[in-house]
Parts: structure tokens; C-alpha cells; sequence
């Protein structure tokens, strides 16, 4: 962090061969796809990610366990879906059972600051271009002040998604003996949506997994656009994972990387400064 130097870590079991799940052309598609982008460059791009349109993952991780570290610490992970994945480490999140709510969450002023600095960051790394759309992804429910500052944090910015995204603990099954499509969108009512990010891919002849494909559900949702809009937003988001050159991940990549990166930031000594680049997470 502090050289600016991002790195690539390999076991010496992963050259010799050994202990590995993937065969040796997957395994080298990976590494040389990872270090391509660490390189600076961008391995491919979407036509079907809106232009001018800012995604925000925000989740939360715990600081490590000092007397006068906060429990828990926000995160915001910001892409345009055509360039740099961008990292942004936000201000103290707080718990509070008494709501029936064990996860973290945001203070009015926390969450007004924190989408502020994301917009402010992806304008710095596009040539000040204010984006015409902003979708944020979150792990947890948004609580009344929560929803409140992040509306506010737009200034000005008409158009806008705040959605929920939770895995689903139930099972779909279709006729057949392949599961269900990638790509299947089940309306349960207005607010929950079932969406399949993973599932069989008839461009591939079959289903690219070890289990029952486990579908992603949108819990809430607090915006304009339509839930074809909002699954099409998280479709485009499981092939941006420049980590690996699978076809696609099981989540989109505002959330997916959420735990890693609160993980390496937890082992970062306090006045550090840190890297905004993604590249420097993976």
C-alpha cells in the first residue's frame, strides 16, 4: 500500500502442480488474466453496462481488536463497468439490536459522506464526469436515516437505485434435467425479486458448477428503475471479476470481494495510507 505496488502471491504448490482444482490451462488463463489487469490494463469491457452509470457496493468489516478501534468499519466499493475498480475506506458503522437487526449500519451523516466520496472518486477517475445514474448494492437493510443520508449524499444526481441483495436460502427446480437457466428472474412481490447468476448457460452447452445453483434475492429496493433494469445491472456485474477468467461469478462484484478487501484493510497498521485502485485488493 504504501509503495503503490500492486503484488501477486503464488504458492509453490499452485506452480509445482499439486493440491490444485483447476487444470493447468485454467489455472494459467487466471493468473495471466490477474496480472494483466495488476499491469495497469483492462481485460475486457461490457456493451450492455449502462454509460455514465456509477455502482456502489457498500458493506462493512470489523477493525482489528484494539481498545479504541471501532466494532465495525463501512466500505464502498465503486465501478463504472467499463474501467477501474475503485476502493474507498468510509467512517464507523454501528449495530443496534434493539431493531432486530444484528448487521452493521450507517449514521444519516456517515452515509451522506460516504456516497459523496464514492461519486467524488469514480469523477476523479473519469475526467470529472458526474454520473447521470448511481446504484448502490448493500448486504443489509437501509434504515430510515440510512436511506435518508444516502439521498442526500446524490446531491442532485436524478437517478438513482438503492437495493438490498441477500442470498437466497431456498431452491428452485424446473422440468428437465438441467437446473434453472442463468439469467432466470423470479417476482415474488414488488420488492423481492429471485435472480440466478448462476445456472445452465446454453451459449455453453451446460451448467459450469459443482452444486444446485443458489440464486441471489433483492430484498428491497428504493428507486426508479425496473427489476429487469436492476437484474440486468447484477448480470453484468458477476463478468466483471478480473480475478479469474470464468464466465461468470455468483455475485456481482460490488459485493462479492466485500469480505476479502475488509480483510486486508483490518491488517493495515492505522495512519497507513491506502491504494484506491482495485487492483491492489486481489
Amino acid at each position: 500500500m504504501t509503495s503503490g505496488l500492486p503484488t501477486q502471491m503464488v504458492w509453490q504448490s499452485t506452480l509445482s502442480g499439486s493440491e490444485q482444482n483447476q487444470d493447468p490451462a485454467t489455472l494459467v488463463w487466471n493468473m495471466l488474466t490477474a496480472l494483466y489487469y495488476k499491469a495497469g490494463r483492462i481485460p475486457w469491457q461490457l456493451h450492455s453496462v449502462p454509460a455514465n452509470t456509477c455502482f456502489v457496493g457498500v458493506s462493512f468489516y470489523k477493525q482489528a481488536p484494539t481498545p479504541t478501534s471501532p466494532l465495525h468499519t463501512s466500505l464502498a466499493q465503486v465501478f463504472s463497468g467499463h474501467g477501474e475498480g475503485l476502493v474507498l475506506k468510509g467512517g464507523r458503522a454501528f449495530v443496534d439490536e434493539n431493531k432486530g437487526d444484528r448487521k452493521a449500519h450507517l449514521a444519516e451523516s456517515d452515509a451522506k459522506s460516504l456516497l459523496e466520496r464514492a461519486i467524488a472518486t469514480y469523477m476523479g477517475h473519469h475526467r470529472d464526469t458526474k454520473p447521470e445514474r448511481v446504484v448502490v448494492h448493500k448486504s443489509s437493510r437501509y434504515w430510515p436515516e440510512e436511506l435518508k443520508g444516502f439521498q442526500a449524499g446524490l446531491n442532485g444526481i436524478p437517478r438513482y437505485d438503492f437495493v438490498t441483495i441477500e442470498r437466497m436460502g431456498d431452491q428452485f427446480m424446473r422440468l428437465g434435467y438441467e437446473p434453472p437457466l442463468r439469467g432466470t428472474v423470479i417476482s415474488l412481490h414488488s420488492q423481492r425479486h429471485v435472480v440466478f447468476t448462476s445456472g445452465y448457460i446454453p451459449h455453453l452447452g451446460t451448467y459450469p458448477g459443482h452444486r444446485i445453483p443458489n440464486p441471489i434475492e433483492i430484498v428491497e429496493h428504493h428507486g426508479d428503475s425496473t427489476p429487469e433494469t436492476l437484474a440486468k445491472d447484477i448480470m453484468a456485474l458477476t463478468k466483471l471479476n478480473w480475478n479469474s477468467c470464468s464466465f461468470a461469478s455468483a455475485e456481482p462484484m460490488t459485493l462479492q470481494f466485500a469480505r476479502t478487501i475488509g480483510r486486508i484493510l483490518t491488517e493495515i497498521p492505522e495512519g497507513t495510507p491506502i491504494q484506491d485502485k482495485y487492483r491492489f485488493y486481489m
